[in-house]
């Protein structure tokens, strides 16, 4: 799943582009007749709803869907894909399938944009780590996304674990420890190599604790910035073991990132300083390409439209309160903020239902800061 791609389909626009997402995933659904089921219940939601959300033809919308309905016709290997995200842009022609590794939600909207809210949900939660297993003679490299291992590197390095009695002792071990060294700055070398090919949000460091502080010395704090966690397991412990070890690890870390993201949201909200809450304010900072981080609830919804001259989003009634021109309804405005704020290059932070119930279930960290009274604006 690449930012590139995700930016390019972000981008599309036309009289009506479906964009369905459907819950694949065989532990939810082990039938595959249930999943067909609720893809058709989608697209029939879709037409039904196709000339009030987007505003298009019937025919039109139709031959979209119709493609969408031909790709899922032809089945989903549901071994690896948890989750597909489709969209269809008549406009340019553009067919967008992606099979996902994580589950999301059942949804279809058709719009003059495509909704790719839960797509960048993905692209922003998707457990991914660099699994670093390491002890005095042996290290293994392991990339691990959405509950899956991948070996990278295994090497075991010719460290002599006796004493030769044709070298003097003290000689002996000095060239010991000299091997070790060498060892772990090859660990070292190999995990900086690594990152710098793909780039991983979290490094979880595993082995005898000694080993771990060893290494951690020897990496460059650009690395040690995605340091995770420090996990006591045994070198040579199972892939499936490691990979565990390692979603609990970034399951930890991620929950503690998140919950002081919306502490700093809160704390700033307290104070009036750089910050703004609730559905309209976010709306006009996004308008002001003025978001560094757009924090929101994971299922928050709500009506809204867009100008089609300025191309604000606004949950006013009427013509567009900046230009004055007509606005098309978008039937979930907070989706098309996300995906805003995703083209414009701010951090999104989707956490979990209720927690900013008492900031009205959004809120956006400010890149620059206008002034009280723009922060104080309490809106929808």
């Amino acid at each position: 799943l690449e930012y590139s791609r995700s930016r390019a389909i972000a981008a599309g626009r036309g009289d009506g582009v479906p964009s369905l997402s459907l819950d694949v995933d065989g532990r939810r659904a082990p039938r595959a007749p249930d999943v067909d089921r609720r893809a058709d219940h989608l697209l029939r939601i879709a037409r039904r709803r196709a000339p009030l959300d987007g505003g298009a033809p019937g025919p039109l919308v139709e031959a979209e869907l119709g493609r969408i309905a031909r790709w899922l016709d032809g089945g989903v290997d549901r071994s690896s894909t948890r989750g597909v995200a489709l969209f269809a842009e008549g406009a340019s022609g553009r067919f967008e399938a992606l099979a996902l590794p994580v589950p999301v939600r059942d949804q279809v909207v058709v719009d003059r944009a495509p909704d790719v809210a839960q797509l960048c949900e993905v692209l922003v939660t998707l457990p991914t780590a660099l699994v670093v297993a390491v002890d005095r003679r042996r290290w293994r490299l392991l990339r691990w996304v959405a509950e899956k291992g991948e070996e990278l590197d295994v090497l075991d390095d010719d460290t002599p674990r006796w004493v030769d009695t044709d070298v003097e002792l003290g000689g002996f071990d000095r060239h010991h420890e000299e091997l070790e060294r060498e060892h772990y700055r090859g660990v070292a070398t190999g995990v900086i190599e690594e990152l710098g090919q793909r780039s991983t949000p979290h490094v979880v460091l595993t082995g005898p604790a000694a080993s771990t502080a060893r290494l951690e010395g020897l990496l460059p704090d650009w690395v040690l910035a995605r340091l995770t966690d420090r996990l006591v397991l045994p070198v040579d412990s199972s892939v499936a073991d490691l990979a565990q070890s390692a979603q609990e690890a970034v399951a930890r870390a991620e929950l503690r990132r998140r919950a002081a993201v919306v502490g700093r949201l809160r704390e700033r909200a307290a104070s009036g300083a750089g910050v703004v809450t609730g559905l309209g304010p976010t709306l006009g900072a996004l308008g002001d390409a003025a978001v560094a981080t757009l924090v929101v609830e994971a299922t928050f919804e709500a009506p809204g439209g867009r100008c089609g001259e300025c191309a604000l989003l606004t949950t006013a009634l009427g013509p567009c309160p900046r230009c004055g021109a007509a606005l098309d309804p978008v039937p979930n405005v907070v989706d098309a903020a996300i995906t805003q704020a995703f083209l414009h290059g701010a951090d999104l932070e989707p956490v979990e239902d209720g927690q900013l119930a008492d900031l009205r279930h959004i809120g956006a960290l400010a890149r620059r800061w206008a002034g009280p009274a723009e922060a104080g604006g309490q809106g929808a």
